[in-house]
């Protein structure tokens, strides 16, 4: 999945998703760089925000807005 940043850069996650396990896997990277990896449980919302703080922890740029 390619997202756009408004402040730039090359951004894109990959994410994996186990039935048998129920669990998902994903990897953020920014501009080549990896900002790391998530695991978590059958609640997509949870993993999803953890998976994409990840850049923030690491100095990426974003806007917030809550709409």
């Amino acid at each position: 999945m390619k997202y756009r940043n408004v402040y730039g850069g090359d951004c894109y996650l990959i994410i994996s998703y186990n039935e048998k396990n129920k669990q998902y896997h994903g990897e953020k990277f920014v501009n080549g760089k990896s900002m790391g990896s998530a695991y978590g449980n059958d609640n997509w919302n949870m993993f999803f925000v953890h998976l994409t703080m990840l850049g923030l922890v690491n100095g990426e740029r974003c806007e917030f807005s809550p709409y």
